[in-house]
């Protein structure tokens, strides 16, 4: 028999072992006391007593996929809760008749009129005293041990050990063939909102989120204004009548390097923004096509975060090309870019490293193109009648340059790759670019009045207020130029019919398209960054593979009187929820916000876009998503969102009744 780890107690042994008989007297003798009546001269064995790797018994039984143990040590944590509530309930009626008695006694001797005289000496009047206060003979109470205390199992109080990770996250994770087998029953024992292997270690809000505002203190001609920007502000003073004075810089959020821990923190803005940046100024219209941005995302049960988001807003303005007319253009001394970049990456197979490397490096590729000047200013400045083929071209250029060197990249593990779902908003236009089964949604006010079809479902009235625009299609296998790319580069499709989980009531059939290299080999897409292993045909050039990195690029002109959203997000939220129940989520979450900050008066930071992300994420989890979970809601300006006076939110996105 193998030697136990090192730090176990008999307790960590008998559960390692699954000896349930063992376990169920442990627990009856000597964790399970009653605080009330307990010896003590009598060892006490507490239930959240550690290994030298941090773990309870709960981490050990959820890895190994002891059921029936796990069963016995749940409700052993939810007896001794129940104990623990009913002694502090008693102490607490104890508390109170001790001090009802002793309030009955002050009232009496406040109210006595009889006293004691004492003497005194000749010439001095008698002086009284009331009768000395008596100390009660109640002697203290001993303040209650550690180890009959009960932290809840599951949930936000769930133990962590010295990695992060709460017996959920083993659970989910683990390689035991046991626990394999029992994962969707270690799983429901588990289980429960907040638990921080599945929702990670967020960020506040704040932190996730950007976008323009202008500070509270204003000058007497025209407006001040800076960009949120990790709580940094950055303006300046100066300026002519009528102009709004504008620092010039980089904001960004990027996801931060993975970790096979329990949940990643989000770090916080890569920010290149300098307090001495060069101020430009521009038209006071300028702000009214500014948009605010708000990031949420989540590990789930895959326990390892593999996703990335990108945000960054304003991008800079290059210089303008010579061969632009100059009055078709402002200079671009002159000018501050409203354009933005926006992207949610979803990594699978190697950690992360895929998704992290694309997000990371794909600003500066673009940036890099010499065509690059021409596109911004075509799609950011000019007129309405300029096409997007330049950043068409510069956006694939790109992919296929970024997919080149994730491949030459040494530190690459050898499997794996990423998705990318990513939105370029400009003043006048919004284009999104697709690789994968990431999905990008427009929510823009319906402009005609349509009836609803059921008038007795409240979301049938609401959604007959907005409209769901995709922005993206889903690159999956069995989409008919996808399966002919990958039959022709040599490959097949496998198709699998997943039954509906006994365990899960929100699960269904559902065929699934897979890109099949061998049985063991089998990617749920058709278009990647990465994945190698689908693109080794020799013959065939990059753009023919079975699988390609080749962007769908959908474009469409801003109308600000009627968009509302563009939301991108990972299939992990597709998976549970559609683009109407997403578009109608964020709407609803928004608007509930703006009434309630509009009600209160209260000055609002510009994080509530993501706040209503975590809410989305969190229903996402609710609805049996089993995947990472992130999602990027940028809110356009008739959203209602109007970032001024300390990012005040001053409107409604719509009059739900």
């Amino acid at each position: 028999m193998a030697p136990l780890p090192d730090g176990y107690t008999l307790l960590h042994a008998a559960v390692y072992a699954g000896n349930l008989e063992v376990v169920e007297y442990l627990l009856k003798e000597y964790v399970l006391v009653d605080p009330n009546h307990h010896d003590e001269n009598r060892p006490v064995i507490d239930l959240n007593v550690r290994d030298l790797q941090g773990r309870t018994a709960l981490h050990i039984c959820a890895d190994l996929g002891h059921t029936e143990v796990l069963l016995v040590l749940a409700r052993a944590y939810e007896d001794l809760e129940a104990m623990t509530q009913v002694k502090n309930e008693e102490d607490s009626d104890d508390d109170e008749d001790v001090e009802g008695q002793l309030s009955n006694a002050m009232n009496k001797l406040d109210t006595s009129s009889s006293s004691i005289t004492t003497p005194t000496t000749p010439g001095q009047p008698p002086r009284s005293r009331s009768k000395p206060r008596q100390k009660s003979s109640r002697s203290p109470k001993p303040p209650s041990s550690s180890s009959l205390l009960s932290p809840k199992f599951a949930g936000p109080t769930a133990p962590v050990d010295l990695s992060g990770r709460t017996p959920l996250g083993y659970a989910a994770t683990s390689p035991v063939p046991k626990a394999k087998n029992n994962r969707a029953q270690l799983e429901k024992i588990l289980y429960k909102s907040g638990d921080r292997s599945i929702v990670g270690e967020r960020t506040p809000p704040r932190e996730r989120s950007g976008g323009l505002f202008t500070p509270p203190r204003r000058g007497e001609s025209g407006k001040k204004v800076g960009f949120h920007n990790n709580n940094n502000v950055i303006s300046n003073s100066g300026g002519e009548s009528g102009d709004v004075i504008v620092g010039s810089g980089l904001t960004s959020y990027l996801s931060p390097t993975p970790r096979k821990t329990a949940g990643r923190k989000a770090t916080p803005f890569h920010n290149n923004m300098s307090l001495s940046s060069a101020m430009k100024t521009v038209p006071e219209e300028t702000i009214a096509n500014s948009v605010a941005w708000g990031a949420a995302e989540m590990p789930g049960k895959r326990i390892d975060m593999e996703d990335a988001i990108l945000c960054q807003y304003p991008l800079d303005v290059p210089p303008k090309p010579s061969s632009m007319d100059e009055n078709e253009t402002p200079s671009s001394s002159s000018i501050v870019s409203t354009m933005g970049i926006f992207g949610v990456f979803d990594g699978h197979g190697d950690g992360g490293f895929a998704s992290q490397f694309i997000s990371t490096n794909l600003i500066s590729k673009l940036q890099s193109n010499p065509s690059w000047n021409v596109a911004y200013h075509e799609i950011n400045l000019s007129s309405d009648s300029c096409t997007t083929d330049t950043v068409e071209t510069i956006f694939t250029e790109a992919c296929y340059d970024l997919d080149d060197d994730l491949k030459n990249d040494k530190s690459k593990p050898r499997d794996g790759g990423s998705t990318a779902i990513v939105a370029l908003v400009s003043s006048r236009k919004i284009l999104v670019a697709n690789v994968g089964d990431s999905r990008c949604i427009l929510v823009k006010k319906r402009t005609t009045a349509t009836s609803s079809q059921d008038e007795g479902q409240e979301s049938s009235e609401e959604m007959s207020q907005i409209e769901v625009i995709p922005m993206s299609e889903d690159h999956k296998p069995d989409l008919p130029d996808e399966r002919a790319r990958i039959e022709s580069a040599g490959l097949e499709i496998h198709t699998d019919l997943i039954t509906p989980s006994e365990d899960d009531e929100n699960s269904q059939y559902e065929m699934i398209s897979r890109v099949k290299k061998s049985d063991r080999e089998m990617l749920g897409v058709a278009r990647a960054f990465g994945d190698y292993d689908y693109k080794s045909n020799a013959d065939l050039s990059p753009s023919r593979q079975a699988v390609v990195c080749t962007p769908d690029i959908v474009g469409r002109d801003r109308a600000d009187s009627e968009d509302l959203f563009l939301i991108l997000a990972c299939d992990g939220v597709w998976d549970v929820m559609s683009n109407d129940e997403v578009g109608l989520f964020v709407t609803r979450g928004v608007n509930a916000a703006t009434a309630t900050l509009a009600k209160e008066d209260i000055p609002a930071e510009a994080d509530v876009l993501a706040r209503v992300g975590d809410e989305l994420l969190t229903e996402c989890l609710e609805k049996g998503s089993t995947d990472n979970m992130s999602v990027l809601i940028v809110a356009l300006p008739a959203s209602g969102l109007s970032f001024f006076g300390n990012a005040t939110v001053t409107a409604r996105a719509l009059a739900f009744e």
